[in-house]
């Protein structure tokens, strides 16, 4: 596999609008609830583990379809996602970027098979995986690890601290995603959310008016 293309494809920079989410930070910031880097450091564990058990099983789905099945495994994988109880917010965010990472890697020259309906951001990202015949546990971590990224950047947006702290709790996610990539190998039937918690602050998020980030 290329890690060069690995690295560019989670580049929180990629013009697939994941810049713009931050998975429910904004509105643990607007009530008080996450200040500092410390405070950082104990959130993106539970977003990480949260992710790998929704995101990561749809993506492991696409991973593990038979050659020339994955388009097919892609769209079962948006459509359990769509079962969960995400808010419009959420739902929109995953279309979104799903789809750009699918136009993004077209334009580069990637084979990227034809998909017959929408698909979310992770099996859009096995999609590209398989093309490009990546490890699958190591594209699991990789896309839970830009998860993290996201809410670091939207960290260092919202609460203008020491970005080198921030970024210091990203490095100690590396252990905690390749953890989870691999427990998430999981059949797609076992996809499911693990943390209400966050899932109330997805909710809590869709319901204000004005927001800079999709959570």
């Amino acid at each position: 596999m290329s890690s060069w293309e690995l690295w560019v494809l989670t580049n929180s920079s990629l013009p697939t609008g994941g810049f713009a989410r931050s998975h429910g930070l904004e509105t643990l910031v607007e009530e008080g609830r996450v200040k500092t880097a410390e405070d950082l450091r104990w959130l993106l564990p539970r977003i990480v583990e949260e992710a790998a058990s929704t995101e990561g099983v749809a993506l492991w789905h696409v991973l593990r379809a038979p050659p020339t099945k994955e388009a097919a495994a892609a769209v079962r994988a948006t459509r359990r996602l769509a079962t969960l109880p995400w808010p419009e917010e959420v739902r929109q965010a995953n279309r979104a970027q799903g789809g750009r990472l699918l136009r993004v890697a077209r334009s580069w020259g990637w084979p990227v098979p034809g998909v017959k309906g929408e698909i979310w951001s992770a099996p859009a990202f096995g999609l590209l995986a398989v093309t490009r015949r990546w490890d699958p546990e190591t594209t699991v971590a990789a896309y839970l690890f830009t998860i993290a990224q996201e809410v670091v950047g939207a960290w260092c947006r919202l609460i203008r601290g020491d970005p080198n702290a921030a970024w210091g709790e990203l490095l100690a996610v590396k252990a905690i995603a390749q953890k989870a990539a691999g427990e998430a190998n999981r059949p797609l039937s076992e996809l499911a959310s693990t943390s209400w918690w966050l899932e109330g602050v997805r909710a809590r998020h869709a319901t204000q008016m004005m927001r800079l980030f999709r959570t």
